[in-house]
């Protein structure tokens, strides 16, 4: 079976920067034997609304030449309804990333998958509070604070 994998980003230089890396290394160890070649195809690139139609009432909405968004015919914006909603991620299906990783899920609620990745999540062991058993010499606390008056590390 294969899958998509979606990939937001805020900054649009970090995303061109991702996609021509992953051009450009596809099917590359790059000289490193450890580095596993792993198959894979950019399907498709698609650009985030940030500005949104703010007309008291739009007269329509219509298919945007640049993007593909449906926008405002009088301000040419998408409306932030739908642009920040859960439909346009409805059309890919139901979203695999365990909540947990997600945070805001691209779905609506009860649209969890029994296939969900949840191998992703890691647990993490209760970390223990312990009593400390021997206390800092007065000679290594002054060197410690000697030490970090200078930028050095404590040792």
């Amino acid at each position: 079976m294969s899958v998509y994998v979606l990939l937001a980003f805020d900054d649009d230089e970090d995303a061109k920067k991702l996609v021509e890396t992953a051009v450009t290394l596809k099917g590359s160890t790059m000289g490193n034997p450890e580095v596993p070649v792993i198959p894979y195809t950019i399907r498709a690139v698609y650009k985030k609304p940030v500005k949104f139609c703010d007309c008291d009432r739009p007269p329509g909405w219509t298919r945007g030449k640049r993007f593909g968004w449906w926008v405002c015919s009088k301000c040419g914006k998408p409306g932030e309804a739908w642009a920040k909603g859960f439909v346009w991620y409805t059309a890919l299906g139901t979203n695999l990333l365990p909540r947990e990783i997600c945070g805001e899920p691209p779905q609506p609620a009860g649209w969890d998958s029994p296939d969900a990745w949840t191998f992703l999540i890691k647990e993490t062991p209760p970390v223990e509070e312990t009593e400390p058993t021997a206390e800092i010499s007065p000679d290594l606390k002054r060197d410690n604070e000697y030490r970090l008056s200078v930028g050095l590390n404590p040792l």
